[in-house]
């Protein structure tokens, strides 16, 4: 049942209960996003400043990487900019709050350290296939944007005037509520709220007319999967080929901006064809298929360095780690908001039910014992393996490409 709580200085939490799994979820609104900045992407600049950077406790600086985690998440949206917690106790909530308090409060900015976040998000528009116009526009309104700017900006938006709290959790909502209650003092509060424009802000993409493709690479194997071990270098090498769209830490992105996003699917446990799928304009279809083929033979042929295979292997055991604390983001702000519409009481009963039966499969199916027998088996495995596995593995197997567009065609 949905309970809407007011907090000190007039915050408001909308607390519900979580029955897909055992974590508390807390996400922080804090109204205004983009629509309140005074230069085009300086909300996203200043997310990245918080949620990334250095703060000083105690007159020592220190490095915030609790919102750098599998279990937390910053993002900034057209009308608002968000911090999300994933918990299991409520140690580990007040330790969260007071890092963001911190960063909010007294985080520490270098004119180095902006000017390379400033970076960070031109990598990032990049990597979003933005237009070059954009890009060219953000990097002069960058320009502009000054320490004194950033600090401005998070003294005027992020108060307690501005935030709304959303939670979905097991656990007491009084005790929730108590913590939440020390964050909200501790920030500025000056009674000034933030209006919500239509303008389109952070995300407005310029809306060409581009054809598109996807490009599929297939790798139709010959030999079924049949051990643990085996399923464990295969789920490795499906990570790699993921990867493909960031060429795994040397981003193809910088020089190219060939490609959207590449997915990794396969036609069944047993059988295992490994099928990467990449989404690209139709005009750079040639050099993204130049690009695959070169990309998977310099695998299949020489194998990955042990750096690479340090890199994946770190991103499955992240995966793993997550997975009982995985409930979108979206879905805990979602479910307040629709409360605050119609005041059901029982909408987090009914959004909830609704993700368990069709979103994610693998809650219902999580095994912690499982788990853990698959990270000891991934901790047992080096890069020579993996190589070894590549060779035998996809000896006999048959490559092809196939390509199709908006229109339909195959090639």
């Amino acid at each position: 049942m949905i309970k809407e709580i007011d907090l000190n200085r007039g915050v408001k939490l909308i607390a519900g209960g979580n029955i897909v799994n055992q974590c508390s979820y807390v996400t922080l609104v804090f109204v205004g996003g983009a629509s309140e900045q005074k230069y085009l992407e300086q909300a996203h600049l200043v997310e990245h400043i918080i949620s990334t950077f250095k703060y000083r406790v105690n007159e020592k600086i220190q490095l915030n990487t609790l919102l750098g985690s599998a279990k937390a998440d910053a993002r900034t949206q057209n009308d608002n900019m968000s911090f999300s917690f994933a918990v299991t106790n409520f140690n580990d909530l007040i330790e969260k709050l007071q890092t963001l308090s911190h960063c909010i409060n007294d985080v520490v900015i270098t004119k180095e350290d902006l000017e390379k976040e400033k970076q960070t998000i031109i990598d990032e528009l990049i990597y979003a296939d933005f237009s070059t116009e954009y890009i060219e526009k953000v990097s002069a309104d960058f320009k502009k944007l000054t320490i004194k700017d950033i600090e401005e900006y998070i003294a005027k938006n992020l108060t307690s005037d501005n935030l709304i709290i959303y939670t979905l959790s097991n656990s007491s909502v009084d005790e929730i509520a108590n913590c939440l209650n020390e964050f909200v003092d501790s920030l500025k509060h000056t009674n000034y709220k933030n209006k919500i424009t239509k303008e389109p802000g952070i995300w407005a993409k310029d809306k060409s007319e581009h054809q598109h493709s996807e490009v599929y690479v297939t790798y139709k194997l010959n030999k079924p999967i049949t051990t643990e071990r085996e399923r464990c270098l295969f789920d490795l090498l499906r990570l790699y080929a993921q990867n493909f769209r960031i060429g795994i830490k040397k981003p193809l992105r910088h020089e190219k901006r060939l490609i959207y996003r590449s997915d990794v699917y396969t036609s069944g446990v047993d059988r295992a064809d490994l099928i990467t799928k990449i989404y690209c304009k139709e005009d750079n279809t040639d050099a993204v298929t130049e690009e695959a083929i070169k990309y998977f033979d310099d695998l299949f042929n020489n194998g990955v360095s042990e750096e690479n295979f340090e890199f994946i292997k770190k991103n499955y055991q992240d995966f793993l780690y997550s997975r009982p604390m995985h409930i979108p983001q979206r879905l805990v702000v979602k479910i307040g908001e629709e409360y605050l519409k119609n005041k059901n009481s029982n909408i987090d009963n009914e959004f909830q039910q609704n993700l368990i039966n069709n979103e994610i499969e693998s809650i219902k199916k999580y095994d912690k014992q499982k788990n853990d027998k698959i990270i000891e088996l991934l901790n047992t495995l080096n890069v020579q393996d993996f190589n070894e596995f590549i060779k035998t593995y996809l000896q006999n197997s048959t490559f092809t490409i196939k390509i199709q567009n908006e229109r339909g065609l195959k090639v």
